[in-house]
């Protein structure tokens, strides 16, 4: 049975929350810049930097907008930090990306 965006959005958020992520969402995209990725996170790691990731949630037929692919390019050039698009399929990927000791 194929997920909506929005109960995806629930179990990557109950999973960063799970595995030790801060995170934020824009509530509403109404006055937010167009394409900015729907979760922003960061978590600190064991050596006392952190790492961050922007994740665009999808459903398996939900397609990126130019503007988010365009996020989503630059904020992956920025050294270290993570960012993708993933959809209920990416699950096992996501629980890698998310997972703890990372």
């Amino acid at each position: 049975v194929p997920q909506t965006e929005k109960d995806f959005r629930q179990a990557v958020v109950a999973l960063a929350k799970l595995t030790g992520w801060r995170l934020y969402g824009t509530w509403s995209s109404l006055h937010s810049p167009q394409g900015y990725p729907d979760l922003t996170l960061a978590r600190e790691k064991p050596d006392g930097t952190a790492e961050l990731a922007f994740l665009e949630l999808k459903s398996e037929k939900g397609q990126l907008t130019e503007p988010q692919t365009e996020w989503l390019d630059i904020l992956g050039r920025v050294p270290g930090v993570k960012a993708g698009c993933y959809r209920p399929s990416q699950w096992d990927e996501l629980v890698v990306l998310l997972g703890k000791g990372r």
